[in-house]
């Protein structure tokens, strides 16, 4: 029954005093997206410390529609088992998040899905077959991928338009393919949209290689962590990806709505 007219700051000093205050005014704290991943010390502790100051407010956190790790850290980890233990409930998105989430809590948690899977194309498929789409990110955390079977020096001589999911896709795109057209959608229904045109693509971040799989793309997918992996094996039996997919999908939905009542 609270909200914060122009919403809560994600970062900084002054975010704090914001979350504490609309925390106080909530009984429930809902965190998503990918979260208590230790690629820097701070995708533990930024969501951790929100876990820890939610439950002390008497505001319950939960987890819908998340996913959870890598964490390779033992501090991390302890960090995290101890974040977990205060979650009134969780619904995660992948495999391996409800694995990692087993292995520190000891219990099964539910197996729910991306929250993007709400979003459908709103516009007709109209090809433009002499060309493809490519969406690549930043990386420095190390990979699990050998990006040598993916060389995108070989597709320079194709006609290429960037798919951008942050600013910071747009610099490493230009720095790769320099003078690329570069498309930022404003939300995830004009991307799965844009993606109804093309045949073709190259996906690097997760959501965006989920769009392209989701409006019948055949999507080359460069697998630097779990998430994309998991996809990678899903392109093997897609029809079974999506149609799963959308089952957990609507079971996650239906039970939030009654979380709320």
């Amino acid at each position: 029954n609270y909200c914060e007219k122009d919403g809560i700051l994600r970062r900084g000093i002054l975010s704090w005093s914001q979350f504490i205050k609309t925390a106080i005014n909530c009984d429930k704290a809902i965190l998503s997206g990918g979260i208590l991943q230790d690629w820097t010390t701070e995708g533990v502790l930024f969501f951790a410390l929100r876990i820890f100051a939610s439950s002390i407010l008497k505001c319950k956190p939960s987890l819908w529609g998340a996913g959870i790790g890598p964490l390779r850290s033992k501090p991390l980890i302890s960090i995290t088992k101890k974040a977990l233990k205060h979650l009134e409930c969780a619904w995660l998105r992948d495999e391996k998040s409800l694995n990692l989430y087993k292995s520190l809590n000891g219990h099964n948690v539910n197996y729910g899905t991306d929250w993007t899977w709400y979003y459908q194309a709103c516009s007709s498929k109209t090809i433009k077959s002499n060309q493809v789409m490519v969406n690549i990110r930043p990386w420095k955390y190390g990979s699990e991928h050998n990006f040598d079977d993916i060389n995108l020096k070989d597709i320079k001589s194709k006609t290429l338009i960037g798919v951008s999911a942050r600013n910071e896709d747009n610099n490493e795109l230009l720095k790769t393919f320099p003078g690329i057209s570069i498309y930022q959608p404003e939300n995830y229904e004009k991307l799965l949209s844009f993606c109804l045109n093309y045949n073709n693509g190259i996906a690097m971040r997760y959501h965006v290689a989920l769009a392209m799989l989701r409006t019948g793309v055949k999507t080359t997918l460069i697998p630097y962590d779990s998430k994309v992996s998991e996809l990678c094996k899903a392109q093997k039996n897609l029809n079974k990806f999506l149609y799963d997919n959308h089952i957990r999908f609507n079971n996650m939905q239906k039970e939030f709505k009654t979380f709320l009542a």
